[in-house]
């Protein structure tokens, strides 16, 4: 696959996340870049129903490289490998579904003027939350974030003396993603008593963490349930 793109983003997104805190080191990697990425997968279904499996398992591997040797950028260096496992469990009339997902991207160190960093695309960064993976959470709000907070929106508390927003409402947030990812769902599926097959009841369990490796204490994970 190639592509040809740009990464946009606020300069504390920059310095925070991948270490690019001086002007020029942002302009490098707001610049725009090829991205050639070959793409490895397997998968082995066993399963009643591939639509609606109720007995049987799915397995599947995925590895994603990006290099220079065929065409990337230097900004866009990376191997990324997922993994997602699903197992179904009949109980009655009930299924017991169990599924888990892991994920890891392996950067070589960026030499910038400011430091040296991991710079991994954003659309290739991993993101969790939402309906599909850990409900309860926003979409992709489940692993890092960045706060934007318009500049006429802030002010100074006079008590603490730390800058806060005026209207807390107003403050939306950005998913930044990680080069990391772990997500676990356990769920009951039961038929209702009337319609039985067009209507079911379900009792989950979803955690998962998305974070940031190498950045200390403060990018570990932590495991939301």
């Amino acid at each position: 696959r190639l592509s040809y793109g740009r990464t946009e983003a606020n300069n504390v997104s920059f310095c925070a996340f991948f270490n690019a805190c001086t002007d020029i080191d942002i302009r490098e990697l707001q610049e725009r870049r090829l991205l050639a990425t070959a793409t490895l997968g397997a998968k082995r279904t066993r399963v009643d129903n591939p639509l609606d499996p109720s007995k049987g398992n799915s397995l599947s591997a995925e590895v994603t490289h990006s290099s220079q040797l065929i065409g990337s950028s230097r900004f866009a260096v990376f191997t990324r490998l997922v993994g997602d496992a699903s197992q179904y469990f009949p109980l009655g009339g009930s299924v017991l579904a169990l599924h888990l997902r892991t994920g890891i991207v392996l950067a070589p160190e960026l030499a910038l003027s400011g430091g040296r960093s991991n710079f991994v695309p954003p659309e290739q960064r991993f993101y969790a939350g939402g309906p599909n993976d850990v409900r309860g959470y926003s979409r992709n709000e489940l692993g890092p974030l960045v706060y934007v907070v318009e500049e006429n929106n802030v002010t100074v508390d006079t008590t603490t003396g730390e800058t806060v927003p005026t209207d807390p409402t107003k403050v939306r947030s950005a998913a930044t993603g990680g080069n990391s990812l772990i997500v676990a769902n356990a769920e009951l599926r039961i038929p209702s008593p009337i319609f039985r097959r067009q209507l079911r009841f379900a009792a989950f369990v979803d955690g998962g963490t998305v974070w940031e490796r190498g950045q200390g204490s403060a990018g570990g994970p932590s495991f939301r349930i």
